[in-house]
């Protein structure tokens, strides 16, 4: 199991490592390290934040990251986003 995470120090980040996850550095945007992972992974679940990229920046990212997966075989995505709350 990889996680892709920004800051792999974080504390509870950490606490995930200790139970055997391999820890990336990058974001949902770094597609070219997201990649490189992609490789004999038999499903997929990533989550996105419109926060910090905007509604299409989100969008836009999403639908990337469902054609690397499926250009790499990927047979299972699951794509989480937060929508508009209050």
């Amino acid at each position: 199991i990889h996680a892709l995470t920004c800051n792999p120090e974080h504390r509870q980040v950490k606490e995930v490592e200790k139970q055997g996850v391999e820890l990336v550095k990058g974001n949902f945007r770094d597609f070219p390290t997201i990649s490189k992972y992609l490789k004999g992974i038999y499903w997929m679940f990533i989550n996105t934040d419109f926060f910090t990229v905007g509604d299409k920046g989100e969008t836009y990212s999403g639908i990337q990251l469902f054609e690397l997966a499926q250009y790499a075989g990927v047979r299972h995505f699951i794509w989480s986003n937060l929508d508009y709350a209050s």
